[in-house]
C-alpha cells in the first residue's frame, strides 16, 4: 500500500487535501510525500485503519468548523 493509495481512498470518501496530497515534485527520483493534511477522515477509510511506513498521524477533531470527521498528518 502506498502513501498516495490511501489519499486517494480517502478523497473517493470524502475527505478533503488542505496541503500537500502528492508526491514531490522537487525530488522524482525518490520516494518524498509531501506533507499532507487531509479533513473529514472517517473510519471506514483506509487511511484511517492501516498503517504504511513512515510517520503519519491520525487525530480525531469532532467538532471541526463546517463539519466533523478526523484530521489525517501524513
Amino acid at each position: 500500500t502506498s502513501w498516495q493509495e490511501l489519499v486517494d481512498d480517502a478523497v473517493s470518501k470524502g475527505a478533503r487535501v488542505l496541503v500537500g496530497g502528492k508526491r514531490n515534485a522537487a525530488f522524482p527520483k525518490g520516494n518524498f510525500y509531501e506533507p499532507t493534511v487531509l479533513v473529514d477522515v472517517t473510519n471506514d477509510m483506509r487511511i484511517a485503519q492501516e498503517e504504511v511506513f513512515g510517520a503519519s498521524h491520525t487525530q480525531p477533531l469532532p467538532h471541526l468548523p463546517g463539519g466533523s470527521g478526523s484530521v489525517s498528518l501524513l
